[in-house]
């Protein structure tokens, strides 16, 4: 058997620095693209809530302007891509629909799950935290519930949940 000669030692040590070099570059290329899609599609969840809590603030507006603020109270825990159906809204192209289970996920965007009375994006893996349309007011009697003469009104606003 032969040995190395140094100049083949070298030449074996280059291209293994080499090797590990490139998996090192590599996986933090990886590592930093995966970062960044996560924070896009975090931006583009966030973008969808704000654009709900938008549309919940005209809702809530015109119907003060209206003098129909005792529906308001219907809507709350209600379906806001339902709610907010009007010409002035137009609901993200990624909704898909009311569910019931999580088994009726097949694809991936924006659910209603009708038990939670909640909103989450599903990604085909995971979910993203949920969000419930809350009727807010200051309930002046302590009765528990709203009372148009009674109670101030506050605002319609999508609520983050603590999901387990």
């Amino acid at each position: 058997m032969k040995a190395l000669t140094p100049i083949q030692s070298v030449s074996a040590l280059r291209f293994a620095s080499s090797v590990v070099l490139i998996l090192v570059l590599t996986s933090t290329f990886l590592d930093t693209i995966d970062s960044f899609n996560q924070r896009v599609a975090k931006i583009a969840h966030n973008a969808v809530i704000n654009e709900l809590n938008i549309a919940l603030s005209f809702r809530f507006y015109q119907a003060v302007i209206d003098r129909k603020t005792q529906e308001l109270n219907n809507l709350h825990l209600a379906n806001p891509f339902k709610a907010l159906s009007r010409p002035n809204y137009r609901q993200p192209q990624n909704y898909i629909t009311e569910i019931s289970s999580h088994s009726e996920l097949d694809q991936a965007g924006w659910y209603f799950d009708i038990n939670s009375k909640a909103i989450y994006f599903w990604d085909d893996v995971k979910r993203t935290p949920s969000y419930q349309l809350q009727f807010m007011y200051s309930d002046s009697n302590q009765t528990g519930q709203f009372e148009s003469g009674v109670d101030q009104i506050e605002r319609l606003e999508m609520v983050a949940l603590r999901d387990n």
